[in-house]
């Protein structure tokens, strides 16, 4: 029973981390674009921030990954590379801002192993 528990705790702490990260790279990627449509496609980009950002959060949240809970965040990586072609094919994104969005929650989770 404290080993269920133990493991509970564990990939909640997991989740955590991963919900943390999406919201540093939101603010961060969020400065760096207008909330109007600026860009040179004339396209909104602090949207496509926003939808990068929640396209992450849904795919953690159907990830139902049955896996040690010291490689969650890995095969989570995996997961969510494998699915980020899906963002490109839903959104307009002439500028790279969503696919770089997904980019740099990536790499971020990918430097924290």
């Amino acid at each position: 029973m404290e080993q269920a528990n133990s493991t509970l705790a564990n990939l909640a702490l997991h989740i955590e981390f991963i919900h943390n990260t999406c919201n540093t790279v939101e603010e961060k990627n969020l400065t760096f674009v207008s909330n109007r449509m600026e860009s040179s496609s004339r396209h909104n980009n602090h949207q496509l921030v926003k939808a990068a950002v929640l396209f992450v959060r849904l795919r953690l949240d159907e990830f139902n990954e049955s896996c040690d809970n010291d490689n969650f965040i890995e095969i989570f990586i995996a997961y969510l590379q494998e699915k980020a072609d899906d963002f490109e094919s839903n959104h307009y994104d002439p500028d790279g801002v969503g696919g770089g969005t997904i980019t740099d929650i990536l790499n971020t989770l990918k430097n924290s192993q």
